[in-house]
């Protein structure tokens, strides 16, 4: 029966959470559009956004659901999947995004985990 239960609840992480991360993304790049004046800017923090929104739905297929799933997703394994997804949000910048957006707001890992963290607490609230 836990079984049961267990892979029920899987199915609708899957099915409800990721489609709910993809929303949430699209509304704050738009956001992003409408208040950078700066052309280059407005890419560089398009495709960092975008990079970062990716990589927290790739852990949360990859490693979060499985995790879940069995059972074993717990508070080390949550900061286990927001470095993950901070560090392949930074493998996929190009340069010119990391200096264009570190000249922006100084520190590019404090400002990609502050924009995973509210992404994911975006999703958690819906």
């Amino acid at each position: 029966m836990n079984e049961i239960l267990v892979n029920i609840i899987g199915a609708i992480v899957t099915l409800v959470l990721i489609p709910l991360i993809g929303l949430g993304g699209k509304a704050l790049i738009n956001l992003i559009a409408e208040k950078v004046k700066s052309e280059k800017l407005k890419r560089a923090l398009t495709s960092a956004t975008e990079l970062a929104l990716r990589s927290v739905e790739m852990v949360a297929q990859t490693f979060v659901d499985e995790l879940k799933t069995a059972g074993t997703f717990d508070a080390d394994k949550q900061k286990e999947a927001f470095s993950k997804a901070l560090e392949n949000a930074k493998g996929l910048m190009s340069d010119e995004v990391k200096e264009t957006v570190t000249s922006a707001y100084s520190d590019l890992d404090k400002w990609l985990a502050t924009l995973i963290e509210a992404y994911i607490q975006e999703v958690k609230t819906k």
